[in-house]
């Protein structure tokens, strides 16, 4: 089981769109699929994949796991919105989080035995839970989604930071909400701001760039759009961003000073 980590520090970006996008896409490619929803407190994936609500949480007793629902996509899915409901109020300290965490990327989910992939959606911010998934060897890679906003790219200036800091694997970042189509075919920016151009963002900061993603009211154009992603995703190798200098290392010791380890 190949597990691809959708991650983005800003909330909003539609990470968790493009997480139920790219394995419905890669389920057409005749792969088995699941999907594994992370975010503790606030779990939507249900939503991205159409369910007005949550599927049914099925419990195996003996073996003490959580068992993947089967949604009509032929998608496996796993969200603690089962668990919650869809309108319960969550609020969990760091340490919860992250035991929760350990135990859904660990052995608690039952899995079909023949995962070919498991598409995680990761929280926004860079809390317990990124950290948690992080220390996850068994992630192939990392997938960054932004916007093409000043402010979005500000925010995985410091993903990127904490990717390299930590050896962790990047497939390539991916521009949501990059434009929209007409009716007539052509490509417009109704966007307050600057448009920034994500792809030569990444040329100049030696990250692959894996495609753009507009708004389109084709659901068929979005479906050959998402289908070239997962193919870019299928035949792309991870990267690992070379470490940071000596220098950029001691800048980094010096702020236990002020947190006071």
């Amino acid at each position: 089981m190949k597990k691809l980590a959708i991650v983005s520090t800003k909330g909003g970006v539609g990470k968790t769109t493009i997480t139920a996008e790219l394995a419905i896409s890669l389920k057409h490619r005749g792969y088995s699929v699941g999907a594994l929803d992370l975010d503790s407190s606030s779990p939507t994936l249900h939503l991205a994949f159409g369910l007005k609500e949550p599927p049914k949480l099925d419990v195996d007793s003996k073996k003490e796991q959580i068992l993947a629902s089967y949604l009509d996509k032929g998608i496996e899915l796993v969200t603690m919105a089962s668990q919650w409901g869809p309108k319960t109020r969550v609020s969990w300290r760091g340490s919860d989080k992250g035991e929760l965490t350990k135990q859904l990327l660990g052995e608690v989910i039952g899995w079909s035995s023949n995962l070919d992939f498991l598409c995680i959606d990761s929280p926004p911010s860079m809390s317990e839970e990124i950290f948690i998934l992080a220390e996850d060897k068994t992630v192939v890679g990392y997938i960054i989604v932004t916007q093409p906003q000043p402010m979005s790219i500000a925010d995985i200036e410091r993903l990127v930071d904490f990717c390299r800091a930590e050896s962790l694997p990047i497939f390539g970042i991916v521009s949501n909400f990059d434009g929209c189509i007409s009716p007539q075919g052509d490509i417009f920016y109704p966007y307050l701001g600057g448009r920034v151009d994500v792809e030569e963002w990444a040329r100049n900061h030696g990250i692959p760039f894996l495609g753009s993603i507009p708004q389109c009211s084709s659901n068929e154009q979005l479906a050959k759009i998402f289908d070239e992603l997962a193919q870019n995703i299928i035949s792309a190798t991870p990267i690992l961003l070379p470490r940071y200098e000596t220098r950029k290392q001691f800048k980094r010791e010096s702020l236990k000073i002020i947190i006071g380890e």
